[in-house]
């Protein structure tokens, strides 16, 4: 059962388990009716009564969590939502499953700040959390609460992700790479933080992770990381994608991370590129880089094939 299943990150899931699980995705708002082979059903994951019916009705084996309030904006707005869907929601799981089974927590990057911006640094599943912001404070709280469950419960942090656009035409999916693109096609100027890196994940590999993660997930409540193992800018991976699309990466112009927080009026970590040793070690799996995601993510896009990532 993916909570979120009509979210970025929870529709990617649905389309790639699929073949290899029976789905069923709760949505809030947008049912993910375009996601043939799986069953969505409305449910509002801040309601006890509702949950309990669906997990009664439809007896999951696993639990991937994926609802949030992902903007940072949004969240200094509304602290109290935030805290309510991204750190109090899970608990009421907990509260009404009826027996002990795999509960999955995604999570993001941004919980880390380091305080210099060492490119070869990365941060490890050891290393605590230092959110910033109520997103990544509310984010925090969601992981220490879902570790400190006597079950099998886990932590996925993933890193700045990039992918296909999902979704319908009429209610769409999408991430940076649309964004950037549209400039690029029109020749028209956008700006990139060239001072703030974080890790970056292709939206296929997290699929590809995830599949082999529900197949051998370990005994015990852990944390894993979901990333490449590098250390890119908004800056950087913007030129990059509109020069594998053979676009003109001028068009991306550069800001500071400062001039970005008295814009939105929200703080954000300089650095917060992670490692994602213990994973790949553990699974024998490898994160593409970011030239290497980008070259296939243009590649399936020019063949229609963009949804089960095998």
């Amino acid at each position: 059962m993916i909570i979120g299943a009509s979210g970025y990150v929870g529709s990617a899931l649905a389309l790639g388990l699929r073949d290899d699980f029976e789905v069923f995705g709760t949505y809030y708002k947008s049912p993910p009716l375009w996601i043939e082979g799986v069953h969505s059903m409305k449910m509002d994951c801040l309601n006890g009564n509702e949950i309990l019916h669906t997990v009664q009705r439809y007896r999951p084996d696993v639990v991937i969590y994926c609802a949030a309030l992902a903007s940072s904006a949004i969240c200094e707005q509304h602290p109290l939502i935030a805290d309510a869907l991204n750190s109090r929601a899970p608990a009421l799981f907990f509260k009404v499953l009826p027996r002990a089974i795999p509960f999955i927590y995604v999570s993001c990057d941004q919980v880390f700040m380091a305080p210099g911006t060492d490119p070869l640094f990365r941060f490890t599943e050891d290393d605590d959390p230092n959110p910033t912001n109520e997103l990544t404070t509310s984010k925090t709280k969601g992981e220490g609460m879902v570790l400190g469950h006597t079950r099998m419960t886990y932590v996925l942090r993933v890193g700045r992700i990039y992918g296909e656009r999902l979704g319908s035409p009429q209610r769409p999916r999408e991430n940076w790479v649309q964004r950037v693109l549209e400039h690029g096609e029109a020749s028209t100027r956008i700006a990139a933080t060239d001072d703030q890196w974080r890790s970056s994940v292709y939206v296929g590999d997290i699929v590809r992770a995830c599949r082999l993660f529900l197949k051998r997930a370990p005994l015990s409540s852990t944390i894993f990381h979901l990333c490449a193992d590098d250390a890119r800018t908004e800056f950087e991976s913007a030129r990059k994608l509109l020069e594998v699309w053979g676009k003109d990466p001028e068009c991306v112009v550069a800001r500071s991370l400062d001039a970005l927080i008295a814009e939105q009026g929200v703080s954000e970590p300089r650095f917060s590129a992670m490692s994602p040793k213990r994973f790949e070690t553990l699974y024998n799996f490898k994160f593409q880089s970011l030239d290497e995601g980008l070259l296939e993510l243009r590649e399936r896009l020019e063949t229609g094939f963009t949804q089960s990532w095998l």
